[in-house]
């Protein structure tokens, strides 16, 4: 005992790169990237870059809401050009933020210290705005490509027992500057339609990266469901809304799948 070392501070295992979410999903966060306080993803955002929903922080109950994600690697060489980039917007449908109340983005170093690398004071509506961090080129950037680096996201505002004070963000993404496909469902239910009559749902595929995305190929089934388009372009912070309509004619249950053929790097088939 008397040689025994001191313990070093505790590690999990860390997330890979690329992370990117475009809140698809209503409700809270995704817990396997993120650590939730008072933070939830919902439609009171206006002219939102994905739809149906985005990331809400208010001043409901406590004044404040943070999301923090899970240790992430970021131990490259240096020189990779990582980024984070995110859209973000104040006040949406809901209450304006004022002045002397923020949004601030936090970064984990190797020391483990948070430190501020965007602040935003309030203010009445604006369109969706898109931020792209070049992580290496921020002050001391270098003390941030380490197995163990995190990201925070708070609000500040008034406490109060209904939303106020809002803020919305949409389309994060962590990794390298390419392209980076999503879609805003990843199941489409057309429900009971009658025979020789017709459903049409639309999907939207999204670029959550930072790279043109070039879809070359819409597969599908075919038959009783068809697709409008066969390919398409779609810029930064952008997406193409594609219509799968559902002709039945016979009685029954049917299924079918859809994909999306991209220069994603990693997903070139989603």
């Amino acid at each position: 005992p008397s040689n025994e070392s001191a313990y070093t501070d505790t590690v999990i295992i860390p997330l890979n790169i690329p992370i990117l979410d475009n809140f698809a999903v209503q409700g809270a966060p995704n817990p396997v990237v993120w650590k939730n306080a008072n933070a939830d993803i919902n439609d009171r955002a206006v002219n939102m870059p994905s739809e149906p929903y985005s990331l809400n922080f208010n001043g409901m109950p406590a004044g404040g809401d943070t999301i923090e994600s899970y240790p992430i690697d970021l131990a490259n060489p240096q020189g990779s050009g990582i980024v984070f980039s995110y859209l973000y917007q104040p006040q949406g449908s809901g209450n304006a933020p004022e002045s002397g109340d923020s949004l601030r983005v936090y970064f984990k170093d190797n020391l483990g210290e948070w430190i501020l690398v965007r602040g935003y004071p309030g203010t009445q509506l604006q369109d969706f705005k898109h931020e792209i961090i070049d992580i290496e080129a921020e002050p001391n950037g270098a003390s941030f490509l380490h197995s163990q680096f995190q990201i925070r996201i708070k609000s500040k505002g008034g406490a109060a027992s209904v939303p106020n004070d809002d803020w919305f963000m949409d389309n994060i993404y962590l990794g390298l500057p390419t392209p980076a496909i999503a879609v805003s469902h990843d199941s489409l239910f057309f429900d009971s339609t009658l025979v020789g009559d017709s459903s049409t749902i639309q999907i939207d595929v999204q670029n959550v990266g930072i790279q043109p995305l070039l879809v070359s190929q819409v597969l599908g089934t075919g038959g009783i469901f068809s697709i409008d388009t066969t390919s398409f372009v779609v810029d930064t912070a952008s997406f193409q809304s594609v219509n799968i309509t559902f002709v039945p004619q016979t009685q029954g249950n049917f299924s079918s799948w859809i994909q999306f053929v991209s220069n994603d790097p990693v997903n070139d088939t989603l």
